[in-house]
Parts: structure tokens; C-alpha cells; sequence
């Protein structure tokens, strides 16, 4: 969802981005309404990019191997 907001001199650029379980939003404010969608768009990609880092990390500990020392009695 992006949400656009136009009040006098303040233009607001609002984008919320659901995946799974999970809500990510970002808004910028600035004079200029290019200028609010351009930093909404850079604090939501470097807030993507941590959340997928997030996920790789949680996904790969799990999938770690282990030596374990196992002792075989006949």
C-alpha cells in the first residue's frame, strides 16, 4: 500500500508492505513530493535487505552440521 499526502508545503509519501506475518513501513516527508517517494523507497529497500538478512541467518543456523562423537558397542 502507498500512501500519498499533500497538506500546504508538506508532501508525505507513506509505503507499508506486508509479507507473511510481517508489516514493513517506511514514510518520508519533504517539500517535495519526488523527493518523499524516492527516500520512502531507499528506507524501504535497506529495511528489506535486513529483513531478508534475518531470515538467511534464522534459516541457515538450522541448517548447520554438527560432528558428533558417537561410540559403537558390539
Amino acid at each position: 500500500h502507498v500512501i500519498m499526502d499533500v497538506q500546504k508545503l508538506s508532501h508525505k509519501c507513506e509505503i507499508i508492505l506486508r509479507i507473511n506475518n510481517t508489516k514493513i513501513r517506511s514514510q518520508a516527508d519533504s517539500t517535495d513530493m519526488y523527493a518523499s517517494i524516492d527516500e520512502a523507497v531507499k528506507k524501504m529497500e535497506s529495511q528489506l535487505r535486513k529483513y531478508l538478512s534475518k531470515l538467511h541467518d534464522h534459516f541457515s543456523k538450522a541448517r548447520e552440521e554438527q560432528k558428533m562423537k558417537i561410540d559403537v558397542i558390539t
